[in-house]
């Protein structure tokens, strides 16, 4: 019994490394953004990761796996003005910003919407700080 259901983990672990990735697709990004009237330049790469399922038969063996329709955005990036400079990695609509000269870290929300970006900082502050981004490409 211990040896056949480690060939199944084994056998899942080698379908899931063997299958191609479901809609990856990494991009640059750049936004010009207003930091309370100072303005900064925002990069970052997005990559799109589509979800995927494992199908099973009544026995639970794998017998497929499909795309959900669901999508995750992941990404990594700077922000950078004449007196600062961040970096940050994020998933979907929220991301952990550090400050690269004090090391000091904060959670914003991400709320892009066509060209433009809204950045909330501190989303669950009772006032958090909002700030606008342009996209430039």
């Amino acid at each position: 019994m211990v040896r056949s259901s480690l060939i199944l983990t084994f056998f899942v672990t080698a379908l899931l490394v063997a299958l191609p990735a479901f809609a990856q697709q990494v991009t640059t990004v750049s936004y010009v953004c207003d930091l309370g009237g100072a303005p900064a330049q925002l990069t970052a790469q997005v990559e799109a990761i589509g979800d995927a399922g494992i199908v099973q038969n009544g026995q639970g063996w794998v017998t497929g796996v499909i795309g959900t329709g669901d999508v995750n955005y992941h990404y990594q990036g700077e922000l950078v003005s004449q007196t600062a400079r961040y970096v940050f990695t994020g998933e979907n609509q929220f991301a952990d910003f550090t400050d690269m000269s004090t090391n000091d870290r904060f959670h914003v929300q991400m709320i892009a919407q066509g060209p433009l970006l809204t950045m909330v900082i501190n989303p669950e502050n009772p006032q958090p700080v909002m700030y606008q981004c342009q996209q430039t490409q």
